[in-house]
C-alpha cells in the first residue's frame, strides 16, 4: 500500500520543476486545494470526470512540519502570514499549501447553526436544498474525516479555564468537535501537524480524489481566467518560485469544460476581478465578512502552557443584543513568537509580561458580523492599479461596542475561573486584578490600529442569492453570467456563520458538487 506522500508524487506536478510553456485539457478545473476545492474534486473524479487543481502554495507533508513559527507562518500562510487589510487595522490568516487553510487550522468542525440557514432562505431567496440536506452532508463529512466531540478529560488547562469561568457565569460552555482522530495534543496545529493527528484534506479528500485520477499542480498560480461566448474557455497560470515567493518563467493553459473557483474569501473575488468577469450588481469582492477577533489574556497563580495540548476545545456563544453583536469566544494556542508580538508594552514591561507567559491563559473572541442592524457592509476586496489585493473594512460604531462588550466578558470569565491579572491585546492597555476593575477596558482606545485584530474565517465577496441583481452566483453555485463557472468555497455565504466555517463550507460544496456530477 502506498503511502500518503507517495501517492502525491505520483499524481502532483510541480509548477516551478517544469520546463517549457504547457497546454493541458480537462474536463474540471479546479483552482484551490482547500475545504471547498478538494471535496469538489473528490465528488466529481469519483463521477468519472478528468479534474485537474491548480494549488498556488507547495505540497508540504508530516516531514516538512518542524514545528518552528518562522518556517511555518512563512511556508503555509498567504503572503507569509504578513495579510493585512490596508490600512493595517487586520491581520488576516489563510493557508497557502496543498489542502488550504485545513492544513493549518486547529481542526475545530462546528456544524452551521439552524437559524443561519434560516435566515439565508428568508432574507436571500436561497432554495436549493433544505437544512435537512445539509445535515446529510455534515454526516458524511463527519464520517469521512473522523470529526468526533473532544472529552472533557482531554481538555488542556487553556481550555478548561475557559469552561470553568464560563459555567461559573451559567454561559452554557460547548465542548467542542474536531477532526484530529490521531491527535496526541502537541498543540502546534496552526504549523502543520508533525505526526498526521488531524484530517487535513491533504490526507483526506485529496487523496479520494488522486485515487479516482485527478492531478494536482502545486506551485502554480491563476493569472486570469478568459471568457468566450459566456463560457470560461481558458485557465491561464504561471509556475511560481516558491522560495522567493514570485513568479517564474513557465505559463501553464488549461482548456476546460468547467471552471470551479475555489481560492478563498480573497482570492476568488480578486481573481474574477483581475479576470474582468464582474457580475451585474457589480457586487463581487463586496460585503466580506470576518468573524473578526479581540484578545484578552489572563494571568493565573499556577501554570496554564496554553501552548501544549489541543488548542481549542471550547467555545462560548454570547447572544447579539440590541447594543452588540453577537459573538463567540474560543481558547487559543499561543507561542512564544507570537506572543512576543502580540504582548503589549515595551522594555521591563514587556519583559514582565513575557516572563508569566507560561501563567498565561489566551482567549480569541469572533465578533459575528453582518446580522446587526446598525452594522455597515463589511469588508470589500479590490485591486490596485497594479493588479495587487486590496483588502478594506468598514468600521461602524457598533462593531466599537461590540468589541468592548465581547473583551468584558472574556474579562468576567477569566476572574470567575480565577485569574489574578487581566489584560487586552491594546497598544496600551490597563491591568486588570479584580472584576471591579472591568470599567477599566471602556476607557481604552478602540479605533484601527489601537488594538490586535486578527480574523482566521473570511468569508463572502461572491454570495450566492436568487437575484443576479444583488448576488455573484445562483444557489446552485453557478456564476449568474458564466454557464461554465462555479464557486464553492468560504466565499459563497451571503453573511458570516457565527461559528467555524470549514465543515460548513464542506457540507456545502459536498451538496452542490453531487447536483453538479449529476450534469
Amino acid at each position: 500500500m502506498k503511502t500518503v506522500d507517495q501517492k502525491y508524487f505520483d499524481q502532483i506536478l510541480d509548477a516551478s520543476s517544469i520546463t517549457g510553456n504547457k497546454t493541458l485539457n480537462y474536463d474540471v478545473c479546479i483552482i484551490g486545494s482547500g475545504a471547498g476545492g478538494a471535496i469538489a474534486a473528490s465528488v466529481l473524479a469519483k463521477a468519472g470526470a478528468k479534474v485537474v487543481i491548480v494549488e498556488e502554495g507547495a505540497l508540504y507533508t508530516k516531514k516538512d512540519f518542524t514545528m518552528g513559527e518562522g518556517v511555518g507562518f512563512s511556508n503555509l500562510y498567504q503572503d507569509r502570514m504578513n495579510r493585512t487589510t490596508v490600512d493595517r487595522s487586520f491581520l488576516i490568516l489563510q493557508g497557502r499549501t496543498v489542502g488550504g487553510s485545513t492544513t493549518v487550522n486547529l481542526g475545530t468542525s462546528t456544524r452551521l447553526p439552524r437559524w443561519v440557514f434560516d435566515t439565508w432562505v428568508q432574507k436571500f431567496g436561497f432554495e436549493e436544498f433544505g437544512y435537512e440536506d445539509l445535515e446529510k452532508g455534515f454526516a458524511q463529512v463527519e464520517e469521512r474525516l473522523a470529526i468526533r466531540q473532544v472529552s472533557r478529560s482531554e481538555l488542556n488547562r487553556n481550555n478548561q479555564i475557559l469552561f470553568n469561568g464560563a459555567e461559573a457565569l451559567s454561559w452554557d460552555p460547548e465542548v467542542l468537535s474536531r477532526n484530529a482522530p490521531q491527535c496526541i495534543g502537541l498543540g502546534f496545529c496552526s504549523k502543520g501537524c508533525p505526526v498526521n493527528g488531524r484530517r487535513s484534506m491533504h490526507l483526506s479528500y485529496l487523496l479520494d480524489a488522486i485515487d479516482h485520477g485527478t492531478m494536482i499542480i502545486s506551485q502554480c498560480r491563476v493569472q486570469e481566467l478568459v471568457s468566450r461566448k459566456g463560457k470560461i474557455s481558458e485557465v491561464r497560470a504561471v509556475a511560481m518560485n516558491n522560495a522567493k515567493y514570485e513568479e517564474a518563467s513557465t505559463h501553464i493553459r488549461i482548456l476546460p469544460e468547467t471552471v470551479i473557483l475555489a481560492a478563498g474569501a480573497i482570492n476568488s473575488p480578486a481573481l474574477l476581478l483581475r479576470s474582468n468577469l464582474l457580475d451585474q450588481a457589480a457586487v463581487t469582492g463586496k460585503k466580506t465578512y470576518f468573524h473578526p477577533m479581540g484578545v484578552a489574556v489572563g494571568v493565573f497563580e499556577d501554570p496554564v502552557e496554553p501552548y501544549y495540548g489541543i488548542p481549542q476545545g471550547v467555545s462560548v456563544y454570547r447572544p447579539q443584543t440590541k447594543a452588540s453583536m453577537a459573538s463567540f469566544i474560543e481558547a487559543n494556542a499561543v507561542h512564544p513568537r507570537l506572543a512576543a508580538v502580540g504582548t503589549p508594552g515595551y522594555g521591563a514591561e514587556h519583559r514582565r509580561l513575557l516572563e508569566r507567559f507560561p501563567y498565561m491563559s489566551v482567549f480569541t473572541g469572533h465578533l459575528v458580523d453582518s446580522f446587526h442592524p446598525e452594522e455597515g457592509l463589511g469588508g470589500t476586496i479590490s485591486l490596485s492599479r497594479e493588479g495587487k489585493i486590496e483588502i478594506r473594512y468598514q468600521f461602524s460604531e457598533v462593531f466599537w461596542r461590540s468589541m468592548r462588550a465581547m473583551l468584558k466578558d472574556m474579562a468576567r470569565i477569566f476572574f470567575h475561573a480565577g485569574a489574578k491579572e487581566v489584560f487586552t491585546a491594546h497598544e496600551r492597555t490597563e491591568f486588570l486584578r479584580s472584576i471591579n476593575d472591568i470599567p477599566k477596558i471602556d476607557r481604552l482606545a478602540y479605533g484601527p490600529n489601537h488594538l490586535l485584530l486578527i480574523s482566521t474565517h473570511p468569508l463572502g465577496g461572491c454570495s450566492f442569492g436568487s437575484d443576479p441583481l444583488t448576488s455573484v452566483i445562483r444557489g446552485d453555485l453557478r456564476h449568474w453570467s458564466y454557464e461554465n463557472l462555479y464557486i464553492m468555497d468560504g466565499s459563497i455565504f451571503p453573511t458570516s456563520l457565527g461559528v467555524n466555517p470549514q465543515e460548513t463550507i464542506m457540507a456545502f460544496v459536498l451538496t452542490a458538487a453531487k447536483t453538479l456530477a449529476k450534469k
